[in-house]
């Protein structure tokens, strides 16, 4: 009895050390599927940009042809109106927004990443040394408010949020008052520029309309 269980001891050992070996392959297999995904990823998110940056020139390129309106610049199929180009006055939201409804438009809608990589190679960036000295004065108000719902963010084409830009810590809805209003501020990454920030603050604003 004794050498039969010193046997069956052995065989069940052997055969753990088996399914250990087993296991540490599957595991080996694993992270180097992952690793390949991971680059996959980095050379599809390098081409991204690399095509918002290829459109955003021709873009650029194509401003003077008469799409857009004097002071306007031309992504895509819209035109966008930045408040710093004329005179750098800062406003709240909801004066934002009015502003681009004088001027046929709206407060921009971000739907998409290709529009947020084609936007954050236009705009002005920031250095990202300074995000701990950020001064949200600096933002730039776009078309995304949770004014209806709190944490429920809308565009002001009655599109619910689908995916967002957010920067680290952002929506944290902060202050006596809460932050129910959107602005955007390119530095580091551009899958993360947005923030909210309370609607009454002044800052400059992005507008947003077809081409001529």
């Amino acid at each position: 009895m004794q050498t039969e269980q010193i046997k069956a001891h052995e065989e069940a050992k052997q055969a753990l050390q088996k399914e250990i070996r087993a296991h540490e392959q599957l595991k080996l297999q694993f992270e180097q599927h992952k690793k390949l995904l991971d680059n996959l990823q980095k050379q599809l998110d390098i081409l991204t940009l690399e095509k918002a940056t290829l459109q955003t020139d021709k873009s650029n390129m194509q401003e003077s042809c008469g799409r857009c309106p004097p002071g306007w610049f031309l992504v895509n199929t819209s035109c966008y109106f930045h408040s710093k180009s004329a005179s750098g006055v800062l406003k709240n939201w909801h004066d934002s927004r009015v502003d681009c409804i004088t001027r046929g438009a709206s407060l921009t809608v971000i739907d998409n990443l290709e529009k947020q990589l084609n936007l954050f190679e236009y705009l002005p960036k920031l250095d990202p040394s300074m995000r701990t000295l950020w001064r949200k004065s600096r933002g730039i108000w776009i078309g995304l408010t949770d004014i209806q719902t709190e944490g429920s963010w809308v565009w002001l084409n009655n599109v619910t949020l689908d995916e967002g830009y957010w920067i680290s810590g952002e929506p944290n809805n902060s202050g006596l008052m809460g932050e129910n209003c959107v602005a955007l501020m390119n530095m580091k990454s551009p899958s993360a520029t947005w923030f909210d920030a309370g609607c009454n603050e002044g800052m400059e604003w992005l507008c947003e309309k077809e081409l001529n």
